[in-house]
């Protein structure tokens, strides 16, 4: 009798102890936010952190036939031989909004929408190579958390070429 109390109450502890954590990997949560001017990301399921170099809020006004709208330009730093990232959130249906789903593939996604770009650099004086971010929106997206002031916060999920997938929180206090 007190081998199987035992073994039950490994297994319960074990069992809660899983569901417990069962959300810990999700790069949503706060607890793998990204610290300042970086985004912690998992590339193809590998942990990584990249330097972003420029954070950019652009208010456009409406012009030829185009209506006013907001854009959030978000650069990181690439290294030769390696990569960077550049993306682009925009909502040409006003300002950016918070907690907003923009899907990835460009101005064909509608009115809000991100476009994605891996910029591959072979060696240390090469051009880079640029590659799209696939559009799928049900499963790629860019969403922010917080905008105010210098900061801005979110999420981002994109895929390039079916062989780079790339999930992550930003994080940036340097909006310009």
């Amino acid at each position: 009798m007190k081998s199987t109390f035992s073994i039950l109450f490994f297994l319960s502890v074990a069992f809660f102890g899983f569901y417990a954590c069962e959300g810990v990997n999700n790069p949503e949560d706060e607890q793998n936010a990204a610290s300042a001017n970086t985004i912690a990301a998992k590339i193809n399921g590998k942990d990584t952190v990249l330097a972003i170099s420029r954070v950019i809020l652009t208010d456009y006004p409406a012009e030829n036939n185009k209506p006013a709208h907001q854009q959030l330009t978000l650069i990181t730093m690439g290294s030769r031989p390696g990569f960077s990232i550049d993306f682009y959130i925009n909502d040409s249906s006003g300002n950016l909004e918070i907690n907003k789903n923009y899907p990835v593939g460009g101005a064909t996604s509608g009115t809000a929408f991100t476009t994605v770009y891996l910029r591959s650099y072979a060696d240390e004086y090469g051009y880079p190579s640029v590659s799209t971010a696939t559009p799928n929106p049900d499963l790629y997206y860019a969403k922010i958390t917080e905008l105010s002031g210098t900061t801005v916060k979110g999420y981002i999920k994109f895929n390039v070429g079916g062989n780079f997938d790339f999930e992550g929180t930003f994080y940036a206090n340097q909006v310009e």
